[in-house]
């Protein structure tokens, strides 16, 4: 059986117990996702996951994290070393677990929501690739597949290839059509198809 993390079935246990400091894969994730979607700031996330150094995912975590802080800082040079930061400990933390596809898509999702200022076009493609074939070889992984393809349907889009981009979101759409990321592709297939 495929065990799938999504943020609705980890965040309302974690929400319940928020005080207390993630201690396995799921937890950390779980809060990664919460700040990602909004129902924590950044802030908060990396303190929960900051008193908890040791757990499982804990540095590529405090690496999404930083990135996503870094878009509250008006000043633009701390802005950017605190995505270097960010970038610094997601890096570091892929060199040291290949096979795990999640930090690879706050990866390419942190190029692209930077503007690929620290990480590449090609680089960031290859990372969310990769990611989708390591949930692929692996059921037990959190299933990134949506996610996967919307990120690639949004760089296709801002490359002018629209085609690519539509038939990217309608992928994601199909791998998880009641999921965030599956409504997410649902809208832009409609605000660009109509």
């Amino acid at each position: 059986m495929r065990t799938v993390f999504t943020i609705a079935s980890l965040a309302l246990p974690l929400v319940a117990s928020a005080a207390e400091p993630p201690s396995t894969y799921a937890e950390v994730a779980a809060i990664v996702a919460l700040a990602e979607a909004g129902e924590m700031t950044a802030d908060e996330a990396f303190a929960l996951v900051s008193a908890a150094p040791g757990a499982p995912l804990a540095g590529a975590a405090l690496g999404r994290l930083r990135v996503l802080k870094s878009h509250r800082i008006a000043f633009s040079g701390l802005r950017f070393l605190e995505m270097e930061k960010g970038f610094a400990a997601l890096n570091a933390y892929v060199k040291g677990h290949r096979g795990d596809p999640l930090p690879h898509v706050w990866r390419g999702a942190s190029a692209f929501e930077t503007d690929f200022v620290l990480w590449s076009v090609a680089s960031a493609r290859e990372d969310i690739r990769l990611a989708c074939e390591l949930c692929r070889d692996d059921p037990s992984l959190p299933d990134q597949k949506s996610r996967c393809k919307l990120i690639l349907g949004l760089m296709a889009k801002n490359e002018g290839d629209l085609e690519t981009a539509l038939r990217l979101w309608a992928e994601a759409f199909a791998a998880d059509p009641v999921g965030p990321y599956g409504k997410e592709a649902a809208a832009f297939l409609e605000l660009f198809t109509g």
